[in-house]
C-alpha cells in the first residue's frame, strides 16, 4: 500500500509531465524572443519538479542518505528559476516598452545574479542537511538555507516593485505586456505565500514543530508549497500562451496597438 509521501511523489510526476511538454513547447512558440530567461527558468523548474517527484517515491522504497540529500535540494532549489521567470517576464516588459530606460534592466540583473548564490546556498544546505549523521552539518545547511531564502525574499520584493511601477506606467505598455503585467500578480501572490512558508519553516520552525520540514504532515507541505508552485506554473502556461510570439522586442517596431494610442483614437 502506497504512503502519504509517495502519492505525493506520484502526484509531482502526474502534473509535472504535462507542464513539462508544456513549458518545452512555450519556449519554442517564443523562443525566437528576447529574453528568453523566463521560459528557460519554467522548462527548468517543470524538470525539477519531476524529477523531485521520482526521488520522492524512490527513498520511501530505498531509503538512502543520498536519495535524502537529492530530495532535500530538489524540494528547496525549485523557487529559483520560479523566481528567474517571474523577473524574466518583467524583463520582456521592460525590453519592449521601456528599451529607453536601461537603468531599470539593473534591477533585473540584480536579480539573476542574486540567484545563483542563493541556488548554491540551497544546495550546500540541502547537502549538509541531508547527512543525519551528523547533526553539527544539519545546523550549519540550515544557516545556509536560511541565508538563500532571505536573498529570494529579497528578490522577490524587487520583483513586487517592478510590477508595481509598471502598473503605474501601465498606459504605455503594448498589449503582449498587458497581458503578462495582469496576470503577474496572481501567480506573485501565491509565491508570496509559498516564500513566506519557507522563511517560517527554517526561522520559526524547531524540532517537533507543525512548521518544521521533518515532522510537518505531508499534506500540509503539499498544500502549502507543491500545490501553491503548481497553481503559479498553471498562470506561466496561460501567459506563454496568451502572449503574441510575433512580437518584436529591446525597442524594435510593435505592430500592436499601446493604450495610450487606443485612448488617442477614441472618438470624443
Amino acid at each position: 500500500m502506497l504512503d502519504s509521501h509517495s502519492k505525493v511523489g506520484i502526484t509531482q510526476i502526474a502534473l509535472s509531465i504535462p507542464i513539462v511538454f508544456l513549458a518545452a513547447y512555450i519556449l519554442y512558440r517564443n523562443g525566437a524572443q528576447k529574453p528568453r530567461i523566463a521560459w528557460l527558468s519554467f522548462v527548468l523548474f517543470s524538470l525539477i519538479r519531476l524529477a523531485g517527484g521520482i526521488i520522492e517515491i524512490q527513498l520511501e522504497n530505498k531509503p538512502s542518505t543520498r536519495l535524502t540529500i537529492a530530495n532535500h535540494i530538489l524540494l528547496s532549489i525549485g523557487v529559483v528559476p520560479l523566481v528567474l521567470s517571474f523577473t524574466g517576464l518583467i524583463a520582456i516588459i521592460l525590453g519592449r516598452d521601456f528599451y529607453y530606460k536601461p537603468k531599470l534592466q539593473i534591477f533585473i540583473a540584480l536579480s539573476r545574479i542574486a540567484s545563483v548564490p542563493a541556488a548554491v546556498h540551497l544546495i550546500v544546505g540541502g547537502v549538509l542537511i541531508g547527512d543525519y549523521t551528523n547533526k553539527n552539518s544539519a545546523s550549519l545547511g540550515k544557516h545556509f538555507v536560511q541565508a538563500a531564502y532571505i536573498v529570494l525574499a529579497v528578490t522577490t520584493a524587487i520583483a513586487i516593485s517592478l510590477q508595481v511601477y509598471l502598473w503605474w506606467k501601465k498606459r504605455r505598455l503594448t498589449r503582449n505586456s498587458i497581458i503578462i503585467l495582469k496576470a503577474l500578480p496572481i501567480a506573485m501572490s501565491f509565491f508570496i505565500v509559498r516564500i513566506a512558508y519557507a522563511l517560517v519553516s527554517v526561522y520559526a520552525a524547531g524540532p517537533g514543530s507543525k512548521w518544521n520540514f521533518e515532522s510537518v504532515s505531508t499534506s500540509r507541505f503539499a498544500c502549502m508549497a507543491l500545490l501553491l508552485e503548481y497553481l503559479i506554473a498553471g498562470v506561466f502556461v496561460y501567459i506563454g500562451l496568451r502572449v503574441s510570439n510575433s512580437d518584436n522586442v529591446y525597442g524594435e517596431s510593435d505592430a500592436l496597438p499601446r493604450y495610450e494610442d487606443l485612448d488617442a483614437k477614441t472618438p470624443q
